[in-house]
């Protein structure tokens, strides 16, 4: 499973935090990077694949951590490429909407 957190700004958009659940939590370390997973902004709900998508559909920025995760949005080609802090990919999304 996965977990989402959604942060609605400016009354209509919407950041979606998508997180591995087994990372949710952690804090990765790699040099000066750091990934802090124990904060309030990735503590969210468990979903599924179908309703992160859905989510994904009314969503302005996307933070993404975690090898599931990733891989969800590159199946559902939202991204191609991403970083890493101490081998745990990440991306961070902007969905521009016609």
């Amino acid at each position: 499973m996965l977990i989402v957190k959604e942060h609605i700004f400016e009354q209509t958009k919407t950041i979606l935090a998508i997180v591995d659940e087994e990372l949710l939590g952690k804090k990765i370390v790699e040099g000066n990077k750091i990934l802090d997973l124990k904060s309030q902004f990735y503590k969210g709900k468990k979903m599924n694949e179908l309703a992160i998508l859905d989510k994904i559909r009314f969503s302005a920025q996307i933070n993404a951590v975690g090898k599931k995760t990733i891989s969800l949005l590159r199946k559902n080609k939202f991204i191609e490429t991403t970083k890493t802090i101490g081998s745990v990919p990440y991306a961070q999304i902007i969905l521009i909407r016609d």
